[in-house]
């Protein structure tokens, strides 16, 4: 599985951004699932809202729960 971070997720998110595309890339290539934290997703939706910006495609992500 691969867990993506906010960094990640905010370049991936970039449709400019020529290392969100190699990225997606590595991700498509591995085959691995992948999903995202819940304080990531936070993170990402927060600045999304701030700006903004629409969210659907990244609330499809999965996002592991945060326990103790």
């Amino acid at each position: 599985m691969i867990i993506l971070d906010s960094d990640v997720l905010i370049e991936i998110l970039d449709r400019k951004s020529e290392e969100g595309a190699k990225a997606v890339e590595s991700i498509l290539a591995s085959g691995e699932a992948v999903c995202t934290t819940v304080i990531g997703l936070h993170e990402v939706l927060f600045g999304m809202y701030k700006h903004e910006k629409p969210v659907k495609e990244l609330l499809q992500l999965p996002a592991l729960n945060y326990k103790n």
